[in-house]
C-alpha cells in the first residue's frame, strides 16, 4: 500500500473537492483519482463516493480516514527520526493556539527557532476542542490550551504561565496606568467583551461569580483584536488577558482588578506514549526551559 495514496485521502477529506485536493498534493486531479482508485481495490472497499464531483465517503471511507491519519503520522515521525538521530528539528512544526494564549506564540516560536535552526512554523489560532481534535487526528505538532482541567491519558501537557483577567480602557477614563480597579467597580463601566460561546468569556463569568456579581456587556466582539479597537474608538472598556499587556497601544490603559481574577494556566499539549510523535520531545524541552516576560505568570 503506498503512503502517497494515503495522503490523498486525506486531502480530500480536509478540501472536500477533487481538483483542490491534487492541487495540495501537487499532483495532477486524474493522478489523484487513479491513487484513490488504486487504495480501494487493494482494501476491497469502495471509499469515495463520486458522480463528477466529491459527494463523500461511504461509511467505509469514514472507517478508514482516523487510520489513514495515524499512518501518515506515524510514517512521518519514523522518517524524521531516522533522519535526525540527535540533530535538530527540521521541516514544518504545526502549532494550535487558542486566542487568549497568543501572545506566548512569539516567545515559543524564538526558543524553537534558535534552537532548530531549519524549523518553520505554522500557527493555527482555534478553540480549545479544536486544538485537541488536531492532535488526535494528527493535523497538529503541539497545542497551547488551558490546562487545568484534566485531560484524557492520550495527552502529554506541560504548564506555561497562570493568567489573570486586567481592565482594558481609554485615557478618557481619567485612570493612570496600573490604577488598581475593585472588581464591582470594574464591572460598571460600558464592557465590551468576548461573546459566551468563547471559553475566555465562559470562564470571566466563572470568576466574576466567584465575587457574587456579573458582567453585562454592552458590545460583545469575537476577537482580542476587535476589543481592543472597539476600546480605542472610546466610552468601552474590556476584560483582557494580561498576557496581552505588551499589546495594548499607547493610547489605552491596563488597570490591574482587585482582588486578582485569576483566569487559567495555559501550556503546551503534546501527543502522549500511545502516538509517539519525533518532535514532541525536542518541544518539551523548549517549553520547559521557557524564559517569559513580566506579563506572564511562570507555573
Amino acid at each position: 500500500m503506498h503512503i502517497r495514496y494515503l495522503e490523498y485521502l486525506i486531502a480530500l477529506d480536509h478540501e472536500r473537492h477533487f481538483a483542490r485536493a491534487a492541487a495540495s498534493c501537487n499532483v495532477s486531479q486524474p493522478t489523484l483519482s487513479a491513487g484513490l482508485v488504486s487504495l480501494e481495490a487493494q482494501l476491497g472497499k469502495r471509499l469515495v463516493e463520486r458522480e463528477r464531483r466529491f459527494i463523500g465517503f461511504t461509511p467505509e471511507g469514514e472507517a478508514v480516514l482516523p487510520w489513514a491519519r495515524q499512518v501518515i503520522a506515524a510514517h512521518s515521525n519514523l522518517v524524521l527520526a531516522a533522519g535526525r538521530a540527535n540533530k535538530p528539528l527540521s521541516g514544518e512544526v504545526r502549532i494550535g493556539c487558542i486566542p487568549a494564549a497568543m501572545p506566548v506564540i512569539g516567545y515559543l516560536a524564538q526558543a524553537l527557532q534558535a534552537a532548530h535552526v531549519e524549523v518553520t512554523i505554522a500557527c493555527h489560532s482555534m478553540t480549545s476542542e479544536a486544538v485537541l481534535r488536531g492532535i488526535r487526528t494528527f493535523e497538529l505538532d503541539v497545542g497551547i490550551t488551558y490546562v487545568d482541567k484534566a485531560m484524557p491519558p492520550d495527552f502529554r501537557l506541560l504548564g506555561l504561565y497562570r493568567d489573570r483577567f486586567v481592565l482594558l480602557t481609554g485615557a478618557t477614563a481619567g485612570l493612570p496606568d496600573g490604577t488598581p480597579v475593585p472588581v464591582r467597580q470594574a464591572i460598571e463601566h460600558r464592557l465590551c467583551l468576548l461573546p459566551q460561546s468563547m471559553q475566555n468569556r465562559r470562564i470571566l463569568d466563572d470568576r466574576l461569580a466567584q465575587h457574587g456579581c456579573s458582567a453585562q456587556p454592552v458590545i460583545t466582539a469575537d476577537s482580542f483584536d476587535a476589543l481592543f479597537a472597539i476600546v480605542s474608538g472610546g466610552g468601552y472598556s474590556a476584560f483582557i488577558p494580561e498576557s496581552y499587556r505588551s499589546m495594548v497601544p499607547e493610547n489605552l490603559r491596563v488597570l490591574p482588578i482587585v482582588p486578582p481574577l485569576a483566569s487559567a494556566t495555559i501550556g503546551l499539549v503534546l501527543p502522549g506514549d500511545k502516538f509517539p510523535s519525533a518532535t514532541a520531545g525536542p518541544i518539551l524541552a523548549i517549553g520547559e526551559s521557557l524564559a517569559l516576560p513580566a506579563q506572564f505568570d511562570p507555573v
